[in-house]
């Protein structure tokens, strides 16, 4: 009934008061891009480093809440691009982040077939698979590597943009995620509300659960199969006779059977 929440949000420079806010945020892995760290990033509470990459311009990094289910990471990063992978128990997680001016490339990585593979994080590139106007060449690019690697990108028009312009008044979506296609019915994805000193807003992928429990409606009802009958003809009887037979008795004797109704007859609700 447990689902897995992964979180990828670009920083913009990560803090302490960004810190707290991603903590309360209940993520199972959270990936970061732009730090703007060299070194390594600070501590998020209930939250362990596993794999940063330093650089005071951009900068990433990975945490999970259960450092035991993570067995290995990496650091792929080359030509300009930012690539960390952390591999757990269930799924191997790709925080991803490309510079603006860096053109997207992507190395040669071998990832479990039979595992989930996720990839997450900033793409700066365009495409009107997940909203832009038009391609440009990043975004030719990425749509091919996805392709090629059958990966499925989990986005809909109606979900809210990833980053919003302060300048140009506009919304974007550079912040994506992609899942292998063969696991993509099994994960949905959310994007979050803003967190303040960034433009762009967390965008989280959950691992959808097996049975899905539905709340009931918390209305008491009467049991009437464990009603105890022989009690409550008799209580109402014994009460009954009390009442005069006139209109204006009505709701007392509605009370009346209401109160014997609860004694004599188990009441609750499903759960």
């Amino acid at each position: 009934m447990t689902t897995f929440k992964i979180l990828s949000f670009n920083t913009k420079g990560i803090t302490q008061t960004k810190c707290e806010i991603l903590s309360d945020l209940n993520a199972d892995v959270l990936c970061l891009q732009e730090t703007h760290k060299e070194s390594a990033p600070p501590n998020i509470h209930g939250m362990h480093l596993i794999v940063h990459h330093g650089h005071a311009g951009h900068g990433s990094a990975i945490y999970t809440r259960d450092k035991s289910t993570v067995p290995s990471s990496h650091d792929f990063s080359e030509e300009g691009m930012e690539i960390l992978t952390v591999t757990t128990t269930k799924m191997v997680i790709t925080s991803v982040y490309k510079p603006p001016p860096t053109p997207f490339s992507w190395p040669h990585i071998t990832n479990p077939v039979n595992k989930p593979n996720i990839i997450i994080g900033d793409f700066n590139s365009h495409n009107t698979i997940w909203g832009y106007d038009s391609n440009d060449s990043d975004g030719e690019a990425v749509e091919g590597w996805a392709a090629s690697n059958d990966l499925t990108i989990p986005y809909s028009s109606k979900d809210k943009h990833t980053f919003s312009s302060t300048r140009w008044k506009r919304g974007h979506n550079p912040d994506l995620a992609f899942v292998s296609s063969q696991h993509f019915s099994s994960f949905e994805r959310t994007v979050g509300d803003p967190i303040p000193k960034s433009q762009h807003r967390p965008i989280a992928l959950q691992t959808k659960p097996v049975v899905k429990a539905l709340e009931s409606n918390s209305i008491p009802r009467f049991n009437f199969q464990k009603a105890k009958w022989e009690e409550f003809t008799q209580d109402l009887d014994s009460k009954i006779t009390c009442i005069d037979a006139d209109p204006s008795k009505y709701e007392y004797f509605r009370k009346l059977v209401w109160e014997v109704a609860r004694k004599n007859i188990p009441r609750g609700y499903r759960k």
